[in-house]
């Protein structure tokens, strides 16, 4: 096995590292939207559509256009 072929996003491999980096951005972009406490709902709502978005589009989003 290559490791082209490996590191692809039609890879198995590909596919699970690119839905690990979309929930990581998207965490990070809920903590630093969250720092006022007053914004704490709207960006859960932000962080639950991307989550979302993400098991409906298997993972083929942009998490920061998204947010």
């Amino acid at each position: 096995m290559r490791l082209s072929s490996l590191f692809s996003n039609e890879s198995e491999f590909g596919k699970m590292m690119t839905r690990i980096g979309i929930v990581i951005s998207a965490n990070i972009l809920f903590c630093i939207f969250c720092l006022p406490v007053i914004t704490i709902g709207p960006a859960y709502t932000a962080l639950y559509h991307v989550i979302m978005k993400m098991i409906r589009t298997d993972g083929k989003i942009n998490p920061l256009k998204e947010y």
